[in-house]
């Protein structure tokens, strides 16, 4: 079921780490400060929609998400890793042409919108 979290250091075991042994997850690090990052976190919000993919949230802004923005080694926002089976699968770093997105995140979600016509 897609879905939209916001991850922190207490949810990503439960949100992240355990969800993606039986599914990937898209987990995107953005900040507010660079106005890339919002429009961005809107397309992959409808993508985890159209692909049905839970999409997780890292507020780069926060002090207390720096633990998981070091464990990630973000170099720079807006980053995507995908997460599959507790490991890094892909990381997706700045930003994509929706077209070439796409085309990443199929690797590991299935597109419910093409799929189902």
């Amino acid at each position: 079921m897609a879905k939209v979290v916001q991850i922190t250091s207490e949810n990503f075991e439960t949100e992240v780490a355990q969800a993606s042994e039986t599914r990937a997850v898209a987990v995107l690090f953005s900040s507010a400060e660079y106005p890339d990052c919002a429009p961005y976190s809107q397309l992959l919000g409808q993508l985890s929609t159209s692909m049905d993919f839970t999409l997780g949230v890292v507020s780069c802004d926060e002090r207390e998400n720096m633990q998981l923005i070091q464990a990630f080694r973000v170099r720079s926002v807006p980053e995507v890793h995908i997460v599959d089976k507790g490991q890094i699968a892909d990381v997706i770093q700045g930003v994509l042409p929706e077209a070439d997105l796409k085309k990443r995140l199929e690797k590991f979600f299935v597109n419910v919108s093409r799929s189902s016509s």
